[in-house]
């Protein structure tokens, strides 16, 4: 019992089935044999149960919540350093100047709940309209336990006057193509909603809120700096922990607003719709709000209490965290749990929750119809790594300057070798096989050219052109016989190009030349 505790306590939580998963192991581990546990010493679900029953006092069943690796890294380092500059700033701040914020949204979905039925009926239905369609709200409220008129934000394109009657008093509507609170809409917020209530506080205020880039402004903190008030953001991946209207309001507030939906969906009007029309929405709000206003109090200050901002206790939050839960859950429990399973439990949470970086993926060539092992899988990657480093030195060794004559040379010459070398790059960019042979290969070739140029010192370019695309067929015709796939140099409308072979003609084949 008292690990099925430490397990929960660390994030692990067992379940009844576990339970006797962990129960037959033992069992098989010390020799043991059980008559009354069918199927070879696994125990049934009337044991689980019974079992349960016995020790209702110190431990019982609950729906977990699942919350991200990222929350769960959330460590008292953290918590300390975030109240050891928390002490300083709410220094002298009356409660009802200490002020949070946060976006949540209002969900066309009364959930489900359980209903009468047939004994042994596994899918009783109900008829009744629902979809995923939600409608953002800000909430903000004091430690004084005042909460702030709403403001609420539509997913559209434009607003319309129909969306903003019937409302809450005093609530202030707004759009945006996600539907969230970008930085156009939380600056209007705080600007026309925040701002003003603030204005009529004396001293100085505190902001609290999470730290979304959407919400740390420019404009906003330079407001902040005019008006005497505090922005602060809260730990990233901590609001579960130490966000005030997200511990202790949200709760209450979406109960109420799955019953007021409920009850409407079974109205004349709300049967007839496929889900809440936005002119609809800011009636069901009214009564939302109407509904919480009785303990509006009685559910913000738990807030602040609970997350230690006010009063300031950070134990508050460093009783919630996994070591300080165990600690205080044994105290109550019978049994001892040994230092090395402990151990290995707040090993294996640090593992799980530790940063993990995106891993980069690579697209493998596999043959169609033919399996793959990882050992093929690590050998191509090694393969493609070294395939890569020698791509990137053939590009450098291709643009390198090629080496300069010496002496005066004509400019007809050295338009032409600008021309190739430009001719060569685009080839050896575009094309992954070797570079250093095509550009050598070229480059003789080329240079062959360029000194035939020379010899005659009244030519222009294209006269250069003709004589070096000359001295190409002479050299071409000095070699060896092509073959398909060989790298040459094709004269192209008086401009060399490479190129490959792509096909060896017979000899006699007439290509059209005189």
């Amino acid at each position: 019992m008292a690990h099925a505790v430490a397990l929960s306590s660390y994030g692990f939580p067992m379940t009844t089935f576990d339970l006797r998963c962990a129960i037959k192991a033992y069992l098989d581990r010390t020799g043991r044999r059980v008559k009354q546990f069918e199927n070879g010493n696994f125990p049934g679900a009337d044991w689980a149960r019974a079992f349960m029953k016995r020790h209702k006092a110190e431990i019982s069943q609950r729906t977990s919540k699942n919350i991200t690796y990222a929350r769960a890294s959330t460590n008292a380092e953290v918590i300390d350093m975030f109240f050891g500059h928390l002490e300083k700033e709410l220094e002298g701040v009356p409660p009802q100047n200490i002020w949070n914020y946060d976006e949540t949204n209002l969900m066309d979905d009364p959930g489900s709940k359980k209903v009468i039925t047939r004994r042994g009926a596994k899918y009783p239905e109900q008829i009744q309209n629902s979809s995923k369609v939600n409608t953002s709200i800000m909430v903000c409220g004091n430690a004084a336990g005042e909460l702030l008129l709403i403001y609420v934000n539509y997913k559209a394109e434009k607003l319309w006057t129909t969306w903003t009657e019937n409302g809450p008093e005093g609530a202030r509507y707004n759009r945006s193509t996600s539907g969230w609170f970008d930085h156009n809409v939380f600056e209007d917020w705080f600007v026309s909603h925040l701002l003003p209530r603030l204005k009529r506080q004396d001293g100085k205020k505190v902001l609290i809120g999470d730290n979304l880039s959407s919400h740390i402004n420019l404009e906003i903190l330079k407001l902040c700096e005019e008006n005497n008030i505090k922005f602060i953001a809260l730990p990233p991946n901590a609001t579960h922990l130490l966000q005030p209207v997200d511990v202790a309001f949200f709760r209450p507030m979406k109960t109420d607003w799955r019953k007021d939906l409920t009850e409407w969906k079974k109205s004349t009007s709300g049967s007839r719709c496929t889900n809440v029309p936005k002119d609809e929405f800011p009636g069901l709000l009214k009564t939302l709000m109407t509904e919480l206003s009785k303990d509006t109090e009685t559910n913000l200050k738990p807030g602040f209490r609970k997350t230690g901002i006010y009063p300031l206790d950070k134990e508050q939050v460093r009783r919630r965290l996994p070591k300080s839960v165990l600690e205080e859950s044994l105290e109550a429990i019978p049994g001892t749990v040994a230092d090395v399973f402990l151990e290995e439990l707040h090993k294996t949470r640090e593992e799980v929750t530790a940063k993990r970086g995106p891993r980069r993926r690579k697209m493998l060539e596999i043959t169609p119809g033919k399996s793959i092992s990882a050992g093929e899988v690590e050998e191509a990657l090694k393969k493609a790594a070294e395939e890569t480093a020698a791509k990137k030195n053939g590009k450098k060794a291709g643009r390198r300057k090629k080496p300069q004559k010496k002496g005066p040379q004509k400019k007809s010459a050295r338009v032409e070798e600008s021309d190739s070398e430009a001719s060569e790059r685009r080839w050896s960019e575009e094309d992954p096989s070797d570079s250093s042979e095509i550009s050598e290969t070229f480059s003789d070739l080329e240079f062959g050219g360029a000194a035939d140029a020379d010899t005659d010192s009244e030519a222009g370019p294209s006269s250069a052109a003709a004589k070096t695309a000359t001295n190409v067929r002479k050299n071409l015709a000095n070699q060896a016989v092509f073959k398909a796939d060989d790298f040459v140099v094709v004269n192209f409308e008086g401009g060399l190009f490479p190129g490959r072979v792509t096909a060896v003609k017979p000899d006699g084949y007439n290509d059209g030349e005189e």
